[in-house]
């Protein structure tokens, strides 16, 4: 016999008994996971008013707010920053919030009573610790919750608020969390000049690169924080870690999230001021509803 047909009888055989190995595959979710998963938000004609209507509601909070010295201070102006994240945010989420705790539960579901009865509650809140400050508080208190939310789908957020002092804590926080997948996205509030004053020009910047995503977004643009956080929260959905979202507030004088966000649904054609109107007149209603009931504001 050849020993070319040597060759072939012999890798005739050896195919014939070699089996094939079984291919690597990473183990499917469980059960738990997928029946708690949450299909991406479609940022359709419905979600923009909806984002519209949530930062209205907003508004006309921190106008009562103001109009009656409510104990529990709320900050005006972050209405687009509110309402783009929590727009991806379940009820099973966890959420800590530095400043803004009342809106937060508004923009979470709580009835309108129950939300003016924690704005005009007297008793003291996160806010009123010394120590560590309240931006730190609140990433501490996300990061503790993140460890339980592992491998179920849920996410802990957290609302640092405008807090120049806490960034490089948090920033290192977010990096102990990334070297665990923690589920969290922490927002923080910032300006073009301190972003500036971060990198000099001539300097080279020796910090290495974050192990976890940083992204910097207007902060009076609610389309832009709606997009920025649909990845955030979908990467901690399914345990691939934090992210840092800095957003970036508008100046004295500028334009508010509400009319950037009316002049966008004009561009799109999706304005009417009927609808306005009408939710506005539906949330004041609800609000007059709730108001006799709540010991101590001044009724407007």
């Amino acid at each position: 016999m050849s020993r070319k047909k040597k060759n072939n009888i012999k890798s005739r055989k050896s195919g014939a008994t070699k089996k094939p190995r079984p291919a690597q595959t990473a183990p499917p979710p469980t059960a738990e996971v997928q029946a708690k998963a949450v299909a991406a938000a479609v940022l359709d004609e419905q979600k923009l008013q909806h984002l519209y209507s949530s930062m209205l509601k907003c508004q006309m909070l921190c106008r009562i707010a103001q109009e009656s010295s409510a104990p529990q201070p709320v900050v005006a102006g972050r209405e687009a920053v509110l309402a783009g994240a929590l727009a991806h945010s379940r009820r099973d989420d966890y959420v800590a919030s530095a400043q803004n705790a009342v809106l937060t539960n508004l923009l979470r579901g709580d009835e309108p009573a129950l939300v003016l009865a924690q704005l005009f509650s007297h008793h003291g809140g996160e806010n009123e610790q010394p120590q560590p400050t309240s931006g730190q508080l609140a990433l501490i208190k996300a990061m503790g919750a993140a460890r339980d939310l592992q491998g179920s789908a849920r996410v802990a957020l957290a609302f640092c608020g405008a807090d120049p002092a806490a960034l490089s804590f948090q920033k290192e926080a977010l990096a102990l969390a990334a070297k665990h997948k923690a589920p969290v996205v922490c927002l923080i509030e910032t300006t073009i000049s301190a972003i500036d004053a971060e990198i000099q020009p001539g300097k080279k910047r020796k910090r290495p690169e974050p192990e976890f995503p940083a992204i910097v977004v207007d902060g009076s643009d609610v389309v832009a924080i709606f997009r920025v956080m649909q990845e955030a929260v979908r990467r901690a959905r399914h345990g691939q870690g934090p992210s840092l979202i800095e957003c970036v507030m508008p100046g004295e004088g500028a334009a508010d999230p509400l009319g950037f966000m009316e002049q966008y649904l004009r561009r799109k054609n999706l304005w009417s001021d009927e609808w306005h109107r009408r939710i506005a007149d539906e949330f004041a209603a609800q609000l007059d509803r709730a108001l006799p009931l709540v010991p101590g504001p001044a009724v407007r």
